[in-house]
């Protein structure tokens, strides 16, 4: 399985995470782009830079609590909330599944990028790790292949980040 080399670069996808993908998800998919389409006003109060650097200068120990993502929020909310609430899981939007149909557009993007020569200057990932599980996909049942999936988009969307931005 493919391994974060430090928290350092956990903390640095992260913030590039933060400013270049977040921002525009939150308020196109999320917010404005969304409410305009229904006709309605909302607000995004989580965007208030003062929570936002309050936020930044945490602990990442205080963020993610063994598999508990916004645990501070979670604990500050907890008093005002039911306990179905509390434990629920989340709901990620995703991208779709390309590792269905191995003939399909989507499915040769993500392997001809993957295996590409550039992909080994994305320091996030071992580069031979990662064509080593891309070799693998094949004979990966339906429910591997699925949990695999989220790791590829985004290892993906890493490596676009690097060629169009050379950020890392």
């Amino acid at each position: 399985m493919l391994i974060l080399i430090s928290q350092v670069c956990f903390l640095y996808y992260m913030q590039l995470h933060i400013k270049l993908v977040l921002p525009n998800y939150l308020l196109r998919m999320l917010g404005d782009g969304v409410e305009m389409a229904h006709s309605i006003e909302g607000r995004l109060p989580f965007l208030d830079h003062k929570v936002v650097e309050l936020v930044c200068n945490m602990p990442v120990a205080l963020k993610i609590r063994g598999l508990t993502e916004k645990y501070v929020l979670r604990e500050a909310a907890k008093p005002f909330i039911t306990d179905t609430m509390y434990n629920r899981q989340k709901h990620p939007f995703l991208a779709p599944p390309s590792t269905f149909k191995p003939s399909e557009p989507l499915q040769q993007l993500v392997q001809d990028t993957l295996r590409s020569s550039l992909m080994s200057s994305v320091p996030f990932y071992n580069h031979a790790a990662v064509i080593n599980l891309l070799d693998q996909l094949p004979t990966m049942s339906e429910s591997q292949s699925t949990s695999i999936d989220v790791i590829l988009m985004k290892m993906l969307s890493t490596y676009i980040l690097q060629e169009r931005f050379g950020l890392m």
